[in-house]
């Protein structure tokens, strides 16, 4: 259990790469080096990580991006969707610094050393205490000085900065480590006798970790041989760590849904586990136990494991991949049962992050652009189509304007000619069109300085809650059924956002005023659990009616509003404002 003494080590960075929900965490060691093998020309390391079929993105600013499907949220961005076929950002993360994605969940690792998670919660696996699915980020119990994190199928894995290891979500068979089966942690807790780990990964129902001292150590479910212990298949599960024989001077570890992959110091890659697809890359297609070397490919530095393949950068900067290709996941331009032997991707190189998905590759360029290709059922690969792609094609920017890149702001997604950068709403129409809070009048304007109905601020907050199950009821005598805003109305009057205007009116088509829109702010925060209190001290602005006056104490507190002719129209661009300003308040 001793650390290496050849040399200097230097273990330069952590990233998180997630492989069809099986998440790695990754370090760069190097002896006598401290050559920095990621984009370091950003604040923070850029990277990508795919889930079963959804894709996530890490930028240099720290903000997360995320496209695929959305079932269950887990995209982040409030909603729930089949899918998004182009990037959303996900709400109220800031300062993150390393990414895994899981099945249809996702996971954050915050600069303050905190791990945030959203998506199905099914097993527990976002640690927060519930099996309540999650739309937007929560913070996982009790968790601090994180350096890494993982994600499997369902269960999550993270790394503190102590060398220990702890998990949470399925146990079923073993994965979590603790010594028992458990059907579900809800919050995480210690592997069983290990430390000083350095990296870690996480696969369908097993999980991997990487030693300082370059040894490998697994535990879960053991059916295709994925522990890599040389234990009989019949042997299901091991619930603690057991070691991997003959296996040293490992440097970076990856998992697939029932393989695993090892990168040793001299440049070789090693596997083990099931191999129906070729997905060992040893030329056979045989499932093995113990690991076997990948043929045909050296000088690696760095590896990803998807579903059923695998691959590999070199250091000539080139990519190769192995295993199942029904989806065209390998991005050699074919579709076939597989590959025994790497195959070299002739349309990419330079990728500084790479990550499988079920059926699909996405990989990041050192020059910030992010690439994908394979299956795109659910719009996983983010070029704004749900088409199959056998090749790479270029994620798209935000509601598809312009092109993703990590490493640089992100492109305008505000395609109005009337909503200019040096305009004081610039920011909030750009936040409520990328939220799809509100749209244009047009598919180039917005209209900025005209007022709105009630109609359609009932439809904003219904957008706002994200857009929850509801049906039609015929409340109003005014508000037909079919109309674009009956559900809007309907679900807006039961939440107690909204109410009418007397005689069984909702006079949807009447313009609303900066007061009115404030109660129908306040009455939806309040709705959704938020704080409404005002000190006692904040004033009433003048002109304001006497039904409106903590409706507009609260808002012009909050800066959500002026304090100004609180009876004068809401202009389209107060109310993008407003919205903008409100999720800021609140962390949305």
């Amino acid at each position: 259990m001793g650390k290496w003494s050849r040399g200097s080590i230097c273990v330069l960075l952590a990233i998180c790469m997630a492989f069809w929900g099986f998440a790695i965490a990754v370090f760069a060691v190097e002896e006598d080096s401290c050559e920095l093998v990621t984009a370091s020309a950003f604040a923070t390391a850029p990277m990508v990580s795919a889930g079963g079929l959804h894709t996530v993105a890490l930028r240099s600013d720290g903000t997360v991006w995320t496209w695929g499907t959305n079932l269950t949220g887990t995209l982040g961005d409030g909603t729930i969707s089949l899918g998004r076929n182009t990037p959303v950002r996900v709400q109220g993360l800031t300062n993150i610094r390393a990414i895994a994605a899981g099945d249809l969940y996702t996971l954050a690792l915050r600069s303050d050393g905190t791990v945030w998670a959203w998506g199905d919660n099914w097993h527990g696996q976002l640690g927060d205490g519930t099996i309540d699915s999650r739309t937007r980020p929560v913070q996982v119990h009790g968790l601090t000085d994180v350096t890494a994190i993982a994600a499997g199928l369902q269960h999550s894995v993270a790394l503190r900065s102590d060398g220990t290891v702890w998990t949470w979500g399925n146990g079923s068979s073993g994965q979590l480590g603790d010594g028992s089966r458990s059907a579900g942690r809800r919050t995480p807790v210690q592997v069983y006798d290990l430390d000083n780990v350095i990296a870690i990964a996480a696969g369908g129902r097993h999980t991997v970790a990487l030693r300082v001292d370059g040894s490998v150590w697994t535990w879960g479910a053991n059916e295709e041989g994925q522990l890599g212990a040389g234990i009989g298949r019949w042997d299901h599960f091991r619930a603690m760590p057991v070691e991997v024989p003959e296996l040293n001077n490992v440097t970076r570890i990856a998992t697939g849904r029932h393989h695993t992959v090892a990168l040793r110091n001299d440049g070789t890659v090693w596997a083990w586990g099931r191999n129906g697809s070729g997905q060992l890359g040893d030329g056979t297609r045989y499932t093995r136990n113990t690991p076997v070397q990948v043929q045909e490919i050296t000088s690696v530095t760095a590896i990803a494991a998807g579903g059923d393949h695998s691959l590999a950068s070199r250091r000539d900067a080139t990519l190769w991949t192995w295993g199942a290709n029904w989806a065209g996941q390998l991005g050699d331009g074919s579709l076939s049962d597989g590959r025994t032997i790497s195959v070299q991707m002739q349309s990419l190189s330079h990728m500084t992050s790479m990550a499988g998905g079920e059926g699909y590759t996405v990989a990041l360029r050192n020059d910030g652009t992010v690439w994908a290709w394979g299956s795109n059922r659910f719009g996983e690969l983010g070029d704004g189509t749900e088409v199959q792609r056998t090749r790479p094609v270029q994620v798209r920017g935000p509601n598809g304007v312009g092109y993703l890149n990590l490493g640089t702001a992100p492109p305008s997604s505000v395609p109005f000619a009337d909503v200019r950068p040096s305009d004081w709403f610039y920011d909030a129409v750009r936040h409520v069109f990328e939220r799809e809070i509100m749209r244009g009048t047009s598919g180039t304007v917005f209209a900025p300085s005209i007022g709105l109905d009630r109609a359609m601020v009932a439809t904003i907050l219904y957008r706002l809650a994200g857009e929850p199950p509801a049906i039609f009821r015929p409340i109003f005598i005014d508000v037909a059924a079919e109309r674009w805003y009956s559900v809007p109305v309907t679900w807006a009057y039961e939440s107690g956002a909204v109410r009418g205007v007397g005689g069984g009116r909702f006079a949807p088509d009447d313009s609303i005023s900066r007061e009115q829109l404030a109660a129908m702010m306040h009455r939806f925060a309040r709705s959704e659990g938020y704080d409404v209190h005002v000190p006692i001290h904040v004033n009433t602005p003048e002109g304001t009616s006497f039904w409106a006056w903590n409706y507009m104490r609260w808002a012009v507190y909050n800066g959500f509003i002026h304090a100004s002719n609180p009876n004068m129209s809401a202009t389209r661009a107060e109310t993008a404002n407003f919205v903008f300003r409100f999720d800021a308040r609140y962390g949305r």
